[in-house]
């Protein structure tokens, strides 16, 4: 009888993975699709002979970060207080919505400024929900499953995200080379959101997360205690989520400047390196998924954190001689091996916030350390890399890599800590 019960808990455990990986590679499809394509997008709603034309182009881009924070509040008290997996369903109704209408929007030639308005609408509210779906899913398994099956289901959702920016360039690269229409893009995100929001109708909510509801209304009081948040926490925390956006920046943006440069690349050699730099992220992630079942995760990100200096001491010397584009694609495959994620270890990270304020808490810290570090790279890489060139990476990736590690160490003694009390 135990041995059915556990068979059956592994396999809802499995279908509930797969049901929240739908919705990340949604979200990461969605977001990835419109940077790629934002050269066409942005010739069609914003074009040049409009006023203020760059204005909006740069808004539709930016809101993606912007507007996080103020979905990482809405979205994450209603996680908090009405379920993980009613936040769930509303979010992918959401994100399947915006899809649609990104779908059958008049292009400005047809209908004006409306039509930049309402482009514009759709990636305010795309960025409202934008991190919702993984940081959601990462803590609905991790209140789900226990230790050690929880890092692997959790590292899967690293893997759905990059293949749903793998898709993303995919559908870019026909889109340029084959001249395919733009609009089937997200008229597919719609379907695959569509499909996501009626199988997380099967949801359990997650048990971590009842119980502790039932706690509040028994015992209010100590609940109380139970759930307050630790500042030094939400600092450290806060330290390690700056730098994944300042390395993406440096693999996506900064890297094919050097390949326009020194080896003459065009928009559609960028989207095709890309899509091989992808594949190779994509591998990377499955390698860890794997490693995550014989290898503690906390020793997995302190490797590759540590390692993560070495290539980035390293990255200005392979840009500057390079004689090939393989040489620096292998520099880019070096520091993807070594990014400075907290995957697979997040499950550990997370389970140091109380329950009941954990998805705003998450969530919120997500939003303003990314909204900070990504324009904080934009910004930076540009005028530091005319003035020091290619060293200017060690000016932007050794503090974020300070960081991380300064979070990492935070973190790693807190775990050791709860070891030695139990």
């Amino acid at each position: 009888m135990a041995v059915t019960i556990a068979t059956e808990d592994l396999a809802y455990q499995r279908r509930a993975a797969i049901i929240l990986a739908i919705g990340t590679f949604l979200e990461f499809f969605d977001v990835w699709l419109y940077i790629h394509m934002s050269h066409i997008l942005n010739s069609l709603f914003f074009p040049a002979s409009m006023k203020g034309s760059w204005i909006l182009a740069n808004l539709s881009l930016c809101t993606t970060f912007a507007f996080r924070p103020f979905g990482a509040l809405l979205f994450g008290w209603i996680g908090d207080t009405c379920g993980r997996k009613f936040t769930f369903i509303l979010t992918n109704i959401v994100m399947s919505g915006t899809c649609a209408v990104m779908t059958i929007l008049p292009e400005y030639s047809v209908i004006g400024v409306a039509a930049s308005f309402g482009m514009l609408s759709c990636r305010v509210v795309q960025g409202i929900t934008s991190s919702i779906e993984v940081i959601g899913a990462r803590i609905f398994l991790l209140e789900l499953i226990k230790p050690p099956r929880q890092y692997v289901f959790v590292s899967t959702l690293t893997l759905s995200c990059t293949l749903g920016g793998l898709f993303a360039l995919v559908v870019c690269a026909a889109v340029v080379n084959l001249g395919i229409n733009w609009r089937y893009a997200f008229a597919i995100g719609t379907m695959i959101a569509i499909a996501g929001s009626v199988a997380r109708r099967a949801l359990r909510e997650a048990p971590d997360f009842l119980q502790a509801k039932t706690a509040v209304k028994k015992h209010s009081d100590s609940a109380k205690v139970k759930t307050s948040i630790s500042k030094k926490s939400i600092f450290y925390m806060m330290l390690m989520n700056l730098a994944s956006p300042v390395v993406m920046y440096v693999l996506y943006i900064h890297c094919p400047n050097v390949f326009k440069a020194k080896f003459g690349f065009v928009a559609k050699d960028i989207i095709n390196h890309n899509l091989l730099l992808t594949c190779i992220d994509l591998f990377v992630d499955f390698a860890v998924t794997m490693i995550v079942i014989k290898i503690h995760p906390l020793k997995i990100v302190q490797f590759r954190s540590r390692a993560f200096l070495l290539v980035a001491l390293l990255m200005p010397f392979m840009l500057q001689y390079a004689s090939s584009a393989y040489i620096v694609l292998l520099a880019q495959a070096l520091m993807i091996m070594c990014d400075l994620r907290q995957t697979p270890a997040t499950p550990i990270f997370y389970s140091h916030f109380p329950v009941l304020q954990r998805f705003t808490t998450v969530s919120l810290i997500f939003a303003i350390s990314k909204g900070i570090s990504f324009p904080l790279g934009a910004f930076s890489m540009q005028p530091l890399t005319e003035k020091f060139g290619y060293y200017s990476i060690w000016i932007v990736a050794i503090p974020v890599w300070a960081c991380f590690l300064t979070g990492f160490n935070y973190f790693n003694k807190l775990e050791r800590d709860k070891l030695i009390r139990n």
